[in-house]
């Protein structure tokens, strides 16, 4: 349940930013297909992942949780 909330804030959070999960992943240095498993909940994310998205998106780990 938390995976799936996570992968949901996630995209909430990059739509507001008005980004695509390509240019996320650009970003990130990732593939889109990476990124895409992120928002979708089937890959795990590290809590170095976590920190380079939040950091992509300007927002605060916070987000993650909520």
């Amino acid at each position: 349940m938390l995976k799936q909330q996570t992968a949901e804030q996630l995209k909430n959070a990059r739509k507001a930013q008005g980004l695509t999960q390509k240019q996320v992943g650009e970003l990130l240095g990732i593939d889109e297909s990476t990124y895409n498993r992120y928002e979708s909940g089937t890959a795990n994310l590290s809590l170095d992942t976590i920190e380079k998205i939040v950091k992509a998106l300007n927002k605060s780990v916070t987000i993650l949780i909520q």
